[in-house]
């Protein structure tokens, strides 16, 4: 969470990893949170040269609409402006029967209202909004560039892999685990374990039901 607990996932000790911004070079191509803040995540490397990585995705919901996305990014879930400085990573890979303790962790925040699926050149106004409310929709772009940093940083090498998430993270595993598998076999020929492990994501698309 964006109080630096990071994944609900088992942490282990020591695992704290600073926040890294992206740099927004790209002009309308660029990572950007819903308040066109930059985007950044948390990465703990492995202390034993482990080739083993997770990313974890963090959930929160969704916005349907401008009013809910221009409410949201005035908080943690559509700004990086407030976000703590260090964060947890607990990881998915397993050894044995348990989960392994020690892995390349990269946990994701989650600022896009749209568990990384969208994506808008030109900001967005807010309809009957002030001039000056607008909105930037870049989450694919946050979850391309994340990729990019991670095979920079050794998942190039990577032999194992597991992505995951809960809640909204949970629905961003199952929609993007094909193109994340999709780049590790390209850039990644060693990795010969590509795992998904959505927790809690699979949501119906029916209408509410009072009871």
């Amino acid at each position: 969470s964006h109080d630096g607990a990071g994944s609900f996932f088992t942490i282990a000790p020591n695992t704290a990893a600073p926040l890294t911004l992206l740099a927004q070079d790209k002009g309308n191509q660029s990572p950007a949170c819903l308040d066109s803040s930059q985007y950044g995540f948390y990465f703990s490397p492995s202390t034993t040269n482990s080739t083993k990585w997770t990313i974890s995705i963090e959930g929160g919901g969704w916005c349907y609409d401008e009013q809910l996305c221009y409410l949201r990014s005035k908080m943690a879930l559509g700004s990086s402006k407030g976000w703590s400085a260090t964060a947890g990573c607990g990881c998915m890979n397993t050894m044995g029967d348990a989960l392994d303790q020690d892995c390349n962790c990269l946990y994701m925040p989650y600022c896009d209202g749209a568990s990384f699926s969208g994506y808008r050149e030109d900001p967005w106004k807010v309809p009957g909004g002030e001039p000056t409310e607008e909105l930037i929709f870049r989450g694919i772009k946050n979850l391309d560039a994340t990729l990019d940093w991670a095979f920079e940083h050794g998942m190039d090498t990577a032999t194992e892999f597991v992505l995951t998430g809960g809640s909204a993270g949970g629905l961003s595993t199952f929609l993007h685990a094909d193109r994340v598998a999709a780049r590790l076999r390209l850039q990644a020929p060693e990795c010969t374990k590509i795992r998904a492990a959505p927790v809690d994501g699979y949501f119906l698309d029916l209408s509410l039901i009072h009871i």
